[in-house]
């Protein structure tokens, strides 16, 4: 399936919530590999999603960081918007 490009609007999102991730993830005084262990997901997809190569993160992604980062989907999202504005 072919991805649609990137609009202005999504590539800042996704650089915002890259933001956003790695903050929380500093925070906690974990590595990327530490957050892809405790989220399932890989190393590699947790650092695309950190420098916002990822534009566009699915829902089940967006919880499994969330979970993993002891916070809700809401309040990331929440830091991601503060972190655009």
């Amino acid at each position: 399936m072919a991805r649609r490009p990137a609009t202005t609007d999504s590539k800042s999102f996704g650089v915002a919530f890259g933001a956003a991730v790695r903050a929380r993830r500093d925070k906690k005084g974990w590595t990327a590999q530490r957050l892809a262990e405790v989220s399932g997901l890989s190393v590699d997809g947790v650092r695309r999603i950190e420098v916002g190569r990822v534009t566009d993160p699915g829902i089940q992604t967006v919880n499994k960081i969330a979970t993993a980062l002891t916070t809700t989907v809401d309040a990331l999202l929440r830091a991601t918007r503060e972190g655009e504005s």
